[in-house]
């Protein structure tokens, strides 16, 4: 793994200080981020209103109390992510389980939605979401529908089933990033120089919505147009680690 101490020159690879022992110096690179409170031009983003984010209520209630949030990720959304969530709207219920120790009717869920619905039991898949609650996984959309009923209750003695169609806003409350904020990233190595890095190094504080046409010219300074909650949460100076590629030693090396 490559490091480079902050204001430090870089080590000669296979060299040593005086009077330090043989093995070469650690280089550890430190990346400066540059924030700008200014809205991005027209040519680093589209124009809009902020993105909307998923997020827990208990930001918004730390915050409103004056204490400090919660450490943030901002997940891109993906084709995975797209492709699971079309997966789950149709065929996926959440159940929930109103028992004095919902955890003894877990092993009888599946099969009392098998009984009752004629079914087999081994279409089905169950996964625990907490204490009362599962994720229940049916073959197909028009099972799931079967097994909804409208959203009745069901009877599993000594408690009783809720079940409800899942939705990605389980657990969620809506938010949004409102400000808008050019960031120059400055000491990205050139074999690094891409929006990919730019968007891991931000994105505990940013979402990327578009890389300035300066960046593709040049190697100085990685401009990008983001939306984020703080601007003064971006940190003036982030380390960046990059690994090193492995190295094929013994047979390895000589295959």
């Amino acid at each position: 793994m490559a490091t480079q101490a902050p204001g430090a020159p870089p080590a000669v690879p296979g060299s040593a200080a005086p009077g330090q022992g043989d093995a070469p110096e650690r280089r550890r690179r430190v990346r400066k981020t540059r924030r700008k409170r200014d809205p991005p031009t027209p040519a680093s983003a589209d124009t809009g209103e902020a993105p909307s984010l998923a997020s827990s209520d208990d930001d918004r209630l730390a915050t409103d109390a004056g204490h400090s949030r919660r450490p943030r990720r901002v997940l891109l959304r993906s084709a995975t992510i797209t492709q699971q969530e079309e997966d789950l709207a149709g065929r996926a219920l959440i159940v929930l389980v109103i028992a004095d120790t919902p955890g003894n009717l877990v092993d009888s869920i599946v099969p009392a939605f098998a009984q009752w619905f004629e079914i087999e039991g081994s279409s089905l898949a169950i996964h625990r979401l907490g204490p009362a609650s599962f994720l229940l996984l049916s073959p197909d959309e028009a099972m799931a529908s079967w097994i909804f009923n409208g959203g009745l209750p069901f009877s599993l003695p000594p408690g009783r089933l809720y079940v409800m169609r899942w939705s990605r806003f389980l657990n969620s409350s809506a938010g949004i990033l409102p400000s808008t904020v050019e960031a120059d990233l400055k000491g990205i190595p050139a074999h690094a120089w891409d929006s990919d890095t730019a968007v891991q190094l931000l994105n505990e504080w940013c979402l990327s919505c578009g890389v300035h046409p300066m960046t593709a010219i040049q190697r100085e300074t990685f401009r990008l147009a983001t939306w984020c909650s703080n601007p003064k949460d971006i940190p003036p100076v982030i380390e960046l680690v990059i690994p090193e590629p492995a190295v094929a030693t013994g047979r390895d090396a000589r295959e």
